[in-house]
């Protein structure tokens, strides 16, 4: 009896991981001529999609080459828009898909954060001027005990969540932004000026919003 349900078990494991590859496989064939026109909640969807895939891949355990793996069976994102790197649990960047220009970030709130929460996280940038920061969208990793284990961490430029501001509908002063569940925007944007880190009553904010809306955190 109990070999039947560990077999049970274990079937089911791989048959949501494959759910998973297959479903990354389609959406990078999908995202270079879509991501942009269907806006940043799809956007958000794909990150979370990647985070998870990168989370529970099962030949992560012990391997420099999951990130490699992944891209080589086509199954990330387009690295022109998205890189994505895997930090150990001391917070050294053990692979991504491109250089990265931090060799630790141990120090960033983008790894502190999840070290304590299975939820999905988005790192907050200095206020003022994006410039041409990324936003770094973070997932904790388990170690085999269940140990934390470093994060997985998808970098997208910040200013790419607001380019689809249109002055033609919003004016000069409309706002378009992706605000946290904290009240603090990751970034927005009103006329040309994108800023960050701006803080607001969320509530307030929220209030009549749909149900389906998703909040950040």
């Amino acid at each position: 009896m109990l070999a039947t349900i560990w077999g049970s078990t274990f079937g089911l494991i791989r048959v949501k991981q494959s759910a998973a590859a297959d479903a990354a496989a389609v959406s990078s064939r999908e995202l270079p001529g879509h991501l942009r026109g269907t806006g940043s909640c799809r956007a958000l969807r794909e990150i979370d999609q990647t985070l998870n895939l990168v989370k529970s891949w099962p030949e992560r355990q012990g391997s420099r080459r999951t990130l490699a793996d992944l891209k080589d069976k086509g199954l990330l994102p387009p690295d022109m828009l998205f890189v994505v790197s895997i930090a150990d649990r001391e917070g050294a960047i053990v692979e991504s898909t491109r250089p990265s220009e931090r060799r630790n970030v141990a120090d960033q709130d983008f790894f502190r954060k999840p070290r304590d929460t299975e939820s999905f996280y988005i790192g907050q940038l200095p206020r003022g001027p994006t410039g041409e920061e990324k936003l770094q969208f973070t997932r904790r990793l388990n170690a085999a005990n269940g140990a934390f284990d470093g994060v997985v961490i998808v970098a997208v430029d910040a200013e790419y969540f607001v380019s689809g501001y249109e002055p033609a509908k919003l004016g000069e002063h409309g706002v378009l932004g992706l605000l946290g569940a904290d009240g603090v925007f990751r970034v927005r944007r009103t006329g040309d000026a994108v800023f960050s880190g701006d803080s607001i009553d969320y509530a307030s904010a929220v209030a009549g919003a749909n149900a389906d809306d998703t909040a950040l955190r």
